[in-house]
């Protein structure tokens, strides 16, 4: 008998039954029977019998794809038989009754918060039948099977880690219930959830807004939103950056890296504030200086578990690290957009002056580089423009003369400065403006006045500086005559009106060591003998003078150079820095050095001292007017070591491969102390804790176990004996080699006979270099310099597709290939012209189909038509007097008719569509005639041909002239025809149908008739009908 049935596991879908068998004698069950009735279930479909052999002593039993949540009865047989259809019950078991556990819902409320290769994943459950969850992820556009993790019954929320950048993922939440010995989850709940995120930053419902005002020339007020968090998160406190530069200089990676990181030292500002001040003033900023701003908020969460997701292997889940700092994992940060603020600078508009009008009008400039001195705004040049004539100028030059003035007409001038700034964004100044005119060649006035500064030698040779003015004065008028001559001149340095009078015979007058840096404005009133006064224009003229003081440092000094810097001295009065000229113990050595560079390394002799001078050559090339910088000592090379020069580090080279990177540096210690050592200092932007390493030989030191494609910060720290810092290096950025990314095309413009499409230039990692590109449009490749960003695809058609992909080739192989671009090409594309029979000797009525149209709008069309005399060498349209224009026509117009030709002869024709912005679109042209009599023969006929279908059809089309045929129809079928038995082979004719449409030329009729004879076996349905 069976006896004490019981159930040891039930779960959702399964359950395990077992029993126990009491032995009879001479009796032995041979096998089982499991009778098993769902209680649910009305019908019988849910009863099922299944046999299973005897497990010797092991009385158990596996029941499988049951119902999740149902009733059940459950019943043992024993039997004995030889197979399963001859069974003979022996014993039977009680009914027992069991109930399936119900399935766990699906997880609800997931939220995901894409962090830099992480993802922070949060999700909710309160059903207590979940044995844990797991977690899946795959690449959005992977076709692989997604991996899966188990995480515990008591986790919510978990951080998935070490994922690529710029890629979008897939991630789902399920919940995990037992079956046996194994975990199983049930995906099909309609409650699951799928979401998806980008590892580039925080997702934008997370991004708080950053705002920017600029107060005056050195202040900039920031301020902004606190970020939306998750449940789990609350804020820590937040800091705030600023840096001079664009909001390109630093990746967002290394924003989030530097508030981890001690080594970053180059910010304007990094200040950490509780996180409920939501604003900022930032002082002590640089006139004419880019700046920008951000804010990184320090969240802290509740995570538990961390995903380490590994291509690889299996992932791998561990706890979260208590010990683990709340600035340790990018997980916990949130950045704000970056600002960008221009502070002010004073006004850029350079000052315009007349110095002189007559038949050329003298025309002067003050610079406003003194107001640009200190700034990052650069001076390009300056825009004059005369009666709309435009000229540039570099900016050295502050003079220009305007030739060939005509009397009687006034010129308009304005002059604007053009500069360029911190973030390369060029531009003009307000412009500055003058209105001179001359007078008429008959009228009474000053024919020319001007003004200019010289220097001449006085009686000793001595140079005496002049301001030296002349005028013309002329009187058509035969009753006045001048009198005297009155000249009043003022300086901007001083307040004082300065007047003389002057004799009728005087033409000029020479103002004796004029003021430098002064702005002279001068006036001539001449009195007519009838006591009235006529007065000239105002003249204007800045006494030039040397640079401000030129100030020089050293900086190296070694035994063989020493280098030596400067800052670019204030310039007045049109004597521009051209370049600077460098003295050696009084001697010139090399030549100018280029206005642009701030630095020089010059040669020295070992063992010796020298006196060093620069120089700021300046525009008018006098030695009199250069500006002299301050005389510095060049020590001696045995004095070199015993001096106290402060030590520096020097980083020599750095040498970057995919997993480490070689650091070589040199120390520079004039001291004679060995007691210190050296620290290695680094991060990255995948692990922003600063690491060190102390180091005990000088020199090198290689960084291993690096991330490819990965940015490090480095530097090399000097420690003394003691602990203190004896010198550091500067902090260096170095890539670890990878493959570029793959660039991204996009659509610039398109045009009816071009495409340009342009992209940026993809990241690289470390020293895999883009050589060039290859570009694939279609089935054709082109290769672009590196240097390239854009690409115009010239001899396009209108309403064509054309597919664009973009690959970055290194030496090492190529990027991935970017997104396929298609474009259509805007435009209209025209169908053909077709002659129809219009019944009229002297007509052309001609037929074409609607165009295709993308992009543009169709108003009319306007159809050509003109006289051919010889069809062989006329190729195009000619558009003279004898050109017949029908049109507009309507834009739905699809048939036109020209009447009142000449007989009997050929025309060439063309149509030509007019769009809205009236750009025209042309077919080809295409011969058409009146014929005398509008009689057109037409031969139908089915041919069976035995000889070459090839030869025949290329004897037919010479037969048939182009002026005979209009259209020529041949359509060729295969046929199958066997001859007699006693053959026994087969042979393949061609049977074809032959429709010709002639115009009335009985000789070509007769020639075609002869040529399918000679070609054909059999002739059937042959018409012939005339005057169709």
């Amino acid at each position: 008998p069976v006896k004490e049935v019981c159930l040891q596991a039930i779960f959702s879908k399964s359950a395990t039954a077992c029993w126990e068998v009491v032995p009879v004698a001479d009796v032995a069950a041979t096998h089982f029977l499991v009778k098993l009735d769902c209680l649910d279930m009305n019908d019988n479909s849910a009863s099922y019998v299944e046999t299973m052999h005897l497990n010797k002593y092991d009385y158990t039993y596996q029941l499988s794809n049951l119902e999740p949540d149902a009733n059940y009865a459950l019943s043992i047989e024993a039997a004995v038989g030889l197979d399963a259809t001859k069974i003979g019950s022996i014993a039977k078991s009680n009914s027992v009754h069991f109930s399936t556990l119900p399935l766990p819902t699906s997880p609800h409320n997931l939220k995901i918060c894409s962090q830099l290769e992480s993802l922070l994943v949060t999700w909710e459950s309160r059903n207590s039948l979940v044995a844990g969850f797991f977690v899946r992820i795959k690449e959005r556009d992977s076709h692989q099977s997604n991996k899966r993790v188990l995480l515990p019954r008591d986790c919510c929320c978990c951080a998935i880690t070490h994922l690529k950048c710029d890629i979008c993922y897939e991630v789902s939440i399920s919940t995990a219930y037992h079956e046996t010995d194994s975990f199983n989850d049930n995906l099909s709940s309609t409650d699951s959830v799928t979401s998806y995120g980008t590892p580039l930053g925080p997702t934008s419902s997370t991004i708080n807004l950053l705002q920017a005002s600029v107060e005056n020339a050195h202040y900039v007020h920031i301020q902004w939103k606190l970020p939306n968090i998750a449940a789990n998160e609350c804020f820590h406190h937040s800091s705030v950056l600023c840096w001079e530069g664009s909001n390109t200089d630093y990746h967002a990676d290394d924003l989030l890296n530097c508030i981890n990181s001690e080594i970053f030292d180059s910010f304007v500002l990094k200040k950490e504030l509780p996180h409920n001040i939501v604003s900022l003033s930032i002082p002590d900023l640089l006139p004419g200086r880019v700046y920008s701003c951000a804010v990184v908020h320090t969240l802290v969460n509740n995570t538990h578990y961390c995903v380490s997701w590994d291509e690889v292997n299996m992932p791998t889940v561990r706890a979260w690290e208590e010990e683990t700092t709340v600035t340790s994992t990018h997980s916990h940060c949130v950045l704000s957009n970056v600002v960008t603020v221009v502070m002010p600078v004073p006004s850029l508009t350079p000052r315009l002056l007349l110095c002189g009008i007559g038949p050329e009008i003298t025309l002067m400039w003050i610079s406003p580089c003194d107001s640009l001195y200190d700034t990052n705004v650069v001076m390009l040049g300056y825009l004059l423009n005369v009666n709309g004539n435009e000229q540039h100028f570099n900016c050295h030059t502050n003079k220009h003369v305007v030739l060939n003035c005509k009397p009687e007409i006034e010129y308009y001038i304005t002059l604007q400065a053009e500069t360029k700034n911190q973030l390369d964004e060029f531009g003009v100044s307000q412009p500055d403006k003058l209105c001179v005119k001359l007078p008429a060649v008959t009228e009474s006035g000053f024919h020319m006045i001007s003004c200019n500064y010289v220097m001449v030698n006085d009686a000793g040779d001595k140079p005496v500086k002049l301001l030296a003015i002349s005028w013309d004065f002329k009187v058509f008028t035969e009753k006045l005559s001048v009198t005297s001559y009155v000249m009043e001149w003022m300086s901007s340095l001083s307040a004082n009106l300065v007047r003389i009078t002057l004799n009728s015979s005087s033409r000029g007058y020479d103002i004796t060591d004029p003021q430098t840096r002064a702005v002279y404005e001068i006036t001539v009133t001449v009195v007519l003998s009838d006591g009235s006064r006529i007065k000239s224009a105002a003249l204007s003229y800045q006494i030039p003078s040397s640079p401000d003081t030129l100030t020089i440092s050293v900086d190296v000094v070694k035994h063989n150079y020493f280098i030596v810097s400067w800052l670019e001295p204030q310039q007045h009065g049109g004597c521009s820095v051209i370049g600077y000229q460098a003295f050696l113990d009084g001697k010139k050595i090399g030549n100018v050095i280029d206005d642009t560079c701030l630095s020089a390394r010059i040669p020295r002799r070992r063992h010796m001292l020298h006196t060093f001078r620069l120089a700021a050559v300046t525009a008018d090339d006098n030695p009199d007017s250069y500006c002299y910088s301050n005389i510095v000592t060049i020590p001696a090379t045995q004095d070199i070591a015993s001096s106290s020069a402060t030590p520096y580090i020097d980083i020599t080279n750095i040498e970057t491969k995919q997993t480490s990177i070689k650091i070589l540096w040199k120390f520079h210690d004039t001291s004679t102390s060995n007691q210190y050592h050296f620290v290695a200092q680094w991060s990255s932007t995948t692990s922003p804790q600063t690491k060190s390493e102390k180091i005990y030989k000088s020199g090198s030191y290689t960084i291993e176990h690096c991330k490819p494609g990965t940015t490090y910060f480095m530097k090399i720290v000097c420690i003394g004996k003691d602990g203190e810092t004896i010198a550091k290096s500067k902090l260096v950025k170095s890539t670890t080699s990878q493959s570029p990314r793959k660039p991204s095309i996009s659509l610039c413009y398109a045009t009816s006979q071009s495409i340009t499409v342009e992209w940026k230039r993809p990241t690289e990692y470390g020293d895999i270099k883009i050589l060039h590109y290859k570009l694939q449009v279609d089935q054709e490749e082109f290769t672009l310099d590196k240097d390239a960003t854009s690409f115009q695809l010239e001899s396009c058609h209108p309403c064509n597709l054309y597919h664009f992909k973009l690959l970055a080739i290194t030496a090492e192989g190529s990027s991935e290939s970017s997104d396929e671009l298609i474009v259509r090409c805007p435009g209209i594309r025209l169908g053909g012209l077709t002659q129809l029979s219009s019944g009229k000797l002297d007509c052309i009525l001609c037929e074409w189909n609607s165009p295709q149209v993308y992009g543009e709008q169709i108003v009319c069309f306007n159809i050509y038509c003109r006289p051919v005399v010889n069809q062989s060498k006329e190729k195009s349209m000619i558009f003279d007097l004898q050109t017949i224009t029908h049109g507009p026509l309507q834009p739905d117009s699809i048939r036109h008719c020209f009447s009142g030709l000449k007989r009997t002869s050929y025309y060439m024709v063309l149509l030509e569509a007019v769009t809205i912005d009236k750009e025209c679109y042309h077919t080809k042209p295409y011969f058409m005639n009146t014929a005398t009599l509008p009689v057109v023969n037409i031969v139908q006929c089915d041919i069976l041909a035995t000889k070459g279908m090839g030869e025949l059809e290329d004897k037919l089309c010479h037969i048939l002239t182009k002026r005979d045929s209009i259209s020529l129809k041949i359509h060729w079928h295969s046929h199958k025809s066997t001859k007699s038995s006693h053959q026994q082979k087969q042979h393949t004719d061609t049977l074809a149908s032959l429709s010709l449409q002639l115009l009335d030329c009985e000789k070509s009729i007769s020639k075609m008739l002869t040529l399918l004879g000679q070609h054909t076996s059999t002739l059937k349905n042959m018409q012939l009908m005339r005057g169709c």
